[in-house]
């Protein structure tokens, strides 16, 4: 017998039917007709749920800081796949994608291969993900490199065909569904740390790109940020001023910074202490 949970209505439906839940399949709990395609999570999705005109995703995910979860499986290349094996003790970025064979994650894979190298000198290694098979992914990458003008493409697409990881993940669109009914992922992009943990996450909707620009910028954020106790304004770039972090005392700057300077910033709120909070700090530290 297996439990498992209808998402739209929240109760545990008790199978006699399936001991072991197939890779697909149809059924139904008290209320409602479901689909489900997954080994991790047995019920996938509530076809009242996908048909609701107030769609939500109440299916939960990693947040940051969290444990990235492990992708194991297949890509274009290999049925062997161990992504924290692939990354090691290298930073990485995992992107998703709705589907193979789409207009905008086209460009966007190739915008990624052509700048590979300016990953590869901040120490990140790429991996994609879409919901389609290994043979799908070989197919798609033919046409990504005629766009993109690409001689090579050389990083993994990790297959996610049954939206197992998609589900645990929680990043799922199901207002967005694919030829066969079945919700598509959004565009999350997952910046992880050595430690495999997640510094960073990013989601747009499927009708929106990706600014690798804007990826490349907050990497180098993140990494300048974990060695200093620094954090980066609005805008900033590598060159431009940091901000000394609030924590820190005065004495505890001096030390930390003394050798490159930093200035306070006067604001209104501290004028007249007696101990001002000195919590605007700004160092070109690098």
């Amino acid at each position: 017998m297996s439990v498992a949970l209808c998402y739209y209505h929240s109760i545990c439906i008790l199978h006699t039917s399936f001991p072991n839940f197939p890779t697909t399949g149809v059924g139904s709990c008290n209320h409602c007709t479901f689909t489900f395609g997954s080994s991790f999570i047995s019920l996938l999705f509530c076809t009242q749920y996908l048909s609701s005109n107030n769609v939500i995703n109440i299916m939960g995910g990693p947040s940051i800081n969290d444990k990235f979860p492990n992708l194991i499986g297949s890509t274009q290349d290999t049925d062997s796949f161990d992504l924290y094996d692939y990354l090691q003790d290298s930073w990485g970025v995992v992107f998703m994608h709705p589907g193979d064979y789409t207009p905008v994650c086209t460009t966007e894979l190739g915008e990624a291969a052509k700048r590979k190298e300016e990953f590869a000198k901040r120490n990140v290694k790429l991996c994609g993900f879409s919901c389609n098979n290994g043979d799908s992914h070989k197919g798609w990458i033919e046409d990504i490199k005629h766009v993109c003008k690409l001689d090579t493409f050389d990083y993994p697409i990790f297959c996610d065909p049954n939206r197992d990881k998609a589900v645990e993940l929680g990043i799922i669109d199901a207002s967005n569904k694919d030829a066969q009914g079945l919700p598509l992922t959004v565009r999350s992009v997952y910046i992880l740390k050595p430690d495999k943990s997640i510094a960073l996450m990013m989601t747009y909707p499927a009708s929106t790109g990706r600014n690798f620009d804007e990826i490349i910028r907050v990497i180098d954020s993140l990494q300048l940020t974990a060695k200093q106790s620094l954090a980066t304004p609005v805008n900033w770039k590598p060159g431009d001023e940091c901000i000394v972090n609030f924590p820190l005392t005065d004495a505890q700057a001096d030390e930390m910074f003394g050798k490159y300077g930093y200035r306070i910033e006067d604001v209104p709120s501290e004028k007249g202490k007696d101990l001002p909070k000195h919590y605007l700090r700004w160092t070109k530290a690098t």
